[in-house]
């Protein structure tokens, strides 16, 4: 069987845009001479509509939709996920062939279909399993978000499930962003010993024909995960503002490692032409990381704008004396600077019609080494959910070529530069023992005493443990982040600091 693979990037709630998608794909088919199309869900919708789903007018142009399908298709069987049109929010499979259009399957209620002589299981989550006991072929329509963290796992299961059922199995995937989520693409077609015998394009659409007979093992594709990283965040960088209606970004470049990773993605990802950088320094600020910011947008062609703070920081705290004179200078009086800064972006977002992209790691979020409405605003948190050591490899890998990113950035200690001499260190642990507490925590979900026979102190483990579960009020408020890293929900949860004693003081976190 000859298989057309539509491998879209739809626009949740663009109908119209994502039929004529599906209806570009099936123009491929029939040149091809397919025997059938096979779209993932919510290929029509576009990715999770939620509330949409339940609208009327939502699903009577739906409705529209496949009516349009059922004209275009002709004589090729056509199977597409969607809106259950019942209103209930979850998605079925209809199939389309001879001038009509039957739903046959969806979300909780694996289906089957019969093409020619070919029985076809499938499942719009998960892998076909006991519902496809009989079938010649297997499908799954569910789409994948890339995660780094699951690399493999997919394709292993797959394989696996092929193997098992004695069957081919054909994966149809979606590309593209939506929200927080990125999808890399890279639907595959597995035999009946469980080789993957062909893939579509990774991180772009693709229609291509597989066809069930074939043998033979295809390329396995990139091996390098940062590339992969790399690839994912510009690309769910990109989208996100796209379908957000935004063209342009701006984001504050410090001369530091993650605003400089942050601005070589977003150039790259948007051409250097849409991307502006503001340099904001205080009398805090090293001459070093101002001339690397100055530096680092040289390299990337971006606009750069110098935005002297000082004086408004000198003037903020004098107006603050009613408030805060007479107390120890402390965190209070640290992170003005950093709402200073925070304010001057929004400005710019809102004359140029921008978006703020927050320029924070993973790291920092997880244990509230940050400060809100200061370095978390912004629209997008792109590398919100990369520990601070993958930064570091992200730096390296946009070096491969040529030097964008100084080395003295990537090699200096980290610092946010609000006070004389700081370091990140001051107050944290090295970040390849806290990434490593991290992922424990909050991506093997383990506890503090089984991540402690890990080989960490218990005494470190537990202080991580409570920031994290302290720091949880300022992640509500954080940007959305590219989930492209964690486990699932980055952020499991866990008990917050409202509900349980954590040790609380000055120390623990930048920003009560």
């Amino acid at each position: 069987m000859k298989i057309l693979v539509g491998q879209t990037n739809p626009t949740t709630g663009d109908i119209r845009g994502n039929l004529d998608r599906i209806r570009a794909c099936l123009k491929d088919g029939r040149r091809a001479d397919a025997d059938l199309a096979v779209f993932p869900a919510w290929a029509l919708t576009g990715y999770e509509p939620r509330d949409l789903a339940r609208e009327a007018g939502f699903l009577r142009r739906q409705q529209n939709a496949l009516a349009g399908l059922v004209e275009c298709s002709g004589d090729l069987p056509v199977l597409v996920g969607h809106a259950d049109s019942k209103g209930t929010g979850r998605c079925v499979v209809s199939h389309i062939w001879d001038g009509r259009c039957r739903r046959i399957g969806g979300v909780g209620a694996p289906g089957w279909v019969r093409i020619g002589d070919v029985r076809l299981g499938f499942t719009v989550e998960g892998l076909p399993d006991k519902t496809a006991r009989d079938c010649d072929h297997l499908l799954s329509l569910e789409p994948r978000p890339f995660r780094l963290l699951e690399h493999g796992e997919w394709a292993a299961r797959c394989a696996e499930r092929a193997r098992r059922k004695g069957a081919p199995l054909l994966h149809v995937n979606l590309v593209g962003g939506n929200g927080e989520a990125v999808f890399a693409g890279g639907s595959a077609l597995f035999d009946a010993q469980g080789r993957r015998v062909a893939r579509a394009a990774r991180f772009a659409a693709d229609s291509p024909l597989f066809d069930t007979q074939e043998t033979g093992h295809a390329p396995a594709g990139s091996v390098d995960e940062v590339a992969d990283l790399h690839a994912a965040l510009k690309l769910g960088l990109a989208e996100f503002l796209h379908k957000n209606g935004f063209r342009d970004a701006v984001l504050g470049l410090s001369g530091g490692l993650d605003s400089a990773v942050v601005a070589a993605l977003a150039a790259d990802a948007l051409g250097p032409d849409r991307l502006a950088a503001l340099v904001m320094p205080t009398r805090f600020s090293s001459i070093a990381s101002v001339q690397a910011a100055e530096q680092i947008a040289a390299n990337l062609g971006i606009e750069c704008r110098m935005v002297e703070i000082e004086r408004l920081r000198q003037e903020f705290e004098a107006a603050l004396v009613p408030v805060l004179g007479g107390t120890e200078r402390g965190t209070a009086e640290e992170n003005i600077q950093a709402r200073i800064r925070g304010a001057a972006l929004m400005a710019y977002a809102n004359k140029y019609d921008a978006m703020t992209l927050a320029t924070g790691n993973r790291s920092e979020l997880a244990v509230g080494y940050c400060t809100l409405y200061g370095d978390m605003a912004g629209g997008l948190a792109v590398i919100g959910d990369i520990p601070k050591t993958w930064v570091h490899r992200l730096a390296q890998h946009i070096n491969r070529e040529e030097e964008i990113i100084p080395p003295f950035v990537i090699e200096r200690p980290p610092s946010a530069e609000l006070k004389p001499g700081q370091t990140d260190q001051d107050d944290l642990p090295p970040y390849d023992v806290l990434d490593g507490i991290l992922e424990l925590l909050l991506d093997e979900r383990l506890d503090e005493g089984e991540i402690a026979q890990r080989g960490f102190e218990q005494s470190l483990v537990a202080d991580v443990a409570a920031r994290v579960k302290q720091s949880a009020f300022k992640r509500r408020q954080a940007a959305p982040a590219l989930q492209v890293y964690s486990r699932g929900c980055p952020w499991p949860r866990l008990p917050t600091a409202g509900m349980l004693v954590v040790p609380r003081g000055e120390e623990a976190l930048r920003d009560g």
